[in-house]
């Protein structure tokens, strides 16, 4: 029996190997003359957020090529879009800021309050 690889195979596999070498083998940052090392928790909680957030936003797109329009909320999209309006590693509701047609999925952080320096930002458009 031949093996079939798929595109969305190799998509996947690049995809992981990507976050394997960005979290975990890349070099890491200078931030005022210090090395900057992230702890394996916080590596894994951008990657679930990154993960979080590709899900919200692929659920946005269904929404507005359905629709023609961008939702007001993510609760907007619950039962049809998303199971739930999903939370952050650290237990909170992702903030949904929408302005025309782009808009922005924020991640309150590990102090658990928005508007904060360590507020976790995408920003995206359709």
């Amino acid at each position: 029996m031949k093996a079939r690889i798929s595109f969305v195979s190799i998509i996947v596999a690049l995809l992981i190997l990507f976050f394997v070498y960005k979290f975990y083998l890349a070099p890491s940052k200078e931030e005022g003359g210090k090395t900057v090392v992230k702890s394996s928790v916080e590596k894994a909680s951008v990657a679930a957020i990154d993960t979080d957030i590709n899900m919200i936003t692929q659920a946005i797109s269904m929404y507005y090529s359905e629709k023609g329009y961008l939702p007001d909320t993510l609760s907007e999209m619950v039962p049809n879009y998303l199971r739930s309006v999903p939370v952050d590693p650290w237990g909170q509701p992702y903030k949904y800021e929408k302005e025309g047609d782009s808009y922005k999925i924020i991640s309150a952080g590990a102090d658990k309050y928005f508007d904060t320096s360590d507020d976790i930002i995408r920003s995206f458009s359709e």
